[in-house]
């Protein structure tokens, strides 16, 4: 994981996932802390996109971004306060 790290400061990833590949070393990005928070940014950039679309009610958003109905309460009140 701190090779993973190192070599994304480096721009040498591309290398360090070949090789990486090669190596019976497996390394499961998705429970990688910054995988979440990009995963996390980027659905709630859809939940903003979708509610701003005015079509969807809040339930079928919340279906269909598979959130929680209370997290697309909040980024709907969020919205409204700015």
């Amino acid at each position: 994981m701190q090779l993973e790290i190192l070599s994304n400061l480096r721009n040498l990833q591309p290398e360090i996932t070949k090789q990486l590949s090669i190596m019976s070393i497996h390394y499961d990005v998705t429970k990688d802390l910054r995988y979440l928070q990009g995963v996390e940014t980027k659905t709630k950039e859809v939940i903003i996109n979708l509610l701003n679309f005015g079509k969807l009610s809040i339930k079928e958003i919340a279906d269909l971004t598979k959130v929680e109905l209370d997290i697309v309460i909040s980024i709907n009140n969020e919205i409204n306060r700015k």
